[in-house]
């Protein structure tokens, strides 16, 4: 919801310049929830930004309206679970993508915890 104010605010801007505020704005969420992420996984990741950024409205904008409707539809009208087996395929997809990301070596680095450090 922030980065998608963020990239509201900028209205008359040009392309570029909003995609690097929200960026900005990414990054910034990035490093804020780094230290919350480090101590609770012992891992910050590296692509999260860009991960997000693609990610977010993908699933706000198609994933999560489409889910919302397939359960109203199923609830109401009792559908067959075709719908959802095509659509569960789509996110095992998009899963197995972010694995393969996520096994990158650089996608990540360990976090040195605080007490650590005597």
């Amino acid at each position: 919801m922030v980065l998608g104010l963020s990239w509201a605010a900028r209205g008359k801007q040009r392309l570029r310049q909003r995609l690097q505020a929200l960026l900005r704005a990414q990054l910034a969420l990035a490093l804020l929830v780094a230290p919350i992420t480090g101590f609770t996984t012992g891992y910050v990741s590296l692509v999260a930004p860009l991960i997000n950024i693609w990610l977010v409205p993908v699933f706000s904008i198609f994933i999560l309206p489409v889910v919302l409707l397939f359960s109203l539809l199923d609830l109401v009208l009792g559908l067959p679970h075709c719908g959802y087996d095509l659509f569960n395929g789509l996110l095992e997809s998009l899963w197995s993508l972010l694995q393969t990301v996520v096994a990158w070596p650089w996608s990540a680095m360990q976090w040195v915890p605080l007490n650590s450090w005597h």
